[in-house]
């Protein structure tokens, strides 16, 4: 692993921290009855998870991660597949495109469906290959509080997310804010890891108080 701490961070912090403090996993759609057409858009996009070019299996699932719940409920199955392709593009694509459908996923009718999803991640994050990792940063931020649905799996996560932040296999600074997405559990972590790096690493310190910027606390 190379160490990335020397990379730009890009973005505004203080619009993740509007989008920390107002996250909403489940946006529902309108629903409409699926017509011939439908069923045979998500059928060959499924089948183009499995083609033998990863060119076309990287667009395939890019399209059903556009496309999203309820529609592309018939094609999870290779899309997860995916996430463990042979290719890194194809796996860092799919990663992403899991991340995009969160925005859909009610916790009330799809929760085993979203831990099936949350069982591939720890292995994401330990992916030989850096864009891999760094999409799935991305999507565990997706994902959020969602993660909390399986105790066992939440922890792995925040675990290895730690561990990242100690060995700088991914930006240390955007992996500690991906672990204040995860909620309180993630925050204590990290605050538990803050008092323990008290001499030796300031880079791992610094980027766990920037991280806490992302927190919400009452100032009044």
């Amino acid at each position: 692993f190379v160490c990335t701490d020397a990379m730009d961070n890009r973005g505004s912090l203080e619009l993740m921290k509007q989008s920390f403090q107002s996250e909403q996993h489940y946006k529902p759609q309108r629903s409409r009855k699926p017509t011939n057409i439908d069923v045979d858009v998500i059928q060959a996009l499924t089948s183009a998870c499995k083609d033998v070019d990863a060119s076309v299996r990287m667009a395939a699932v890019r399209s059903l991660g556009n496309i999203g719940i309820p529609a592309v409920l018939p094609a999870l199955s290779a899309m997860m597949k995916c996430m463990n392709d042979s290719d890194n593009k194809v796996r860092a694509s799919t990663v992403t495109a899991m991340g995009k459908l969160t925005q859909h996923f009610d916790p009330n009718v799809h929760e085993p469906l979203i831990i099936s999803i949350l069982e591939h991640i720890p292995a994401r994050l330990k992916d030989t290959f850096y864009n891999v990792r760094r999409a799935t940063l991305f999507t565990i931020r997706r994902f959020g509080k969602l993660i909390r649905l399986d105790p066992e799996i939440e922890s792995k996560i925040i675990e290895s997310l730690l561990k990242i932040i100690e060995d700088g296999s991914i930006n240390r600074n955007e992996t500690a804010e991906t672990i204040m997405y995860c909620g309180e559990r993630g925050t204590l972590r990290l605050l538990d890891l803050l008092r323990r790096e008290t001499r030796y690493n300031s880079v791992i310190r610094i980027a766990i108080v920037h991280s806490l910027a992302l927190t919400s606390v009452n100032s009044h």
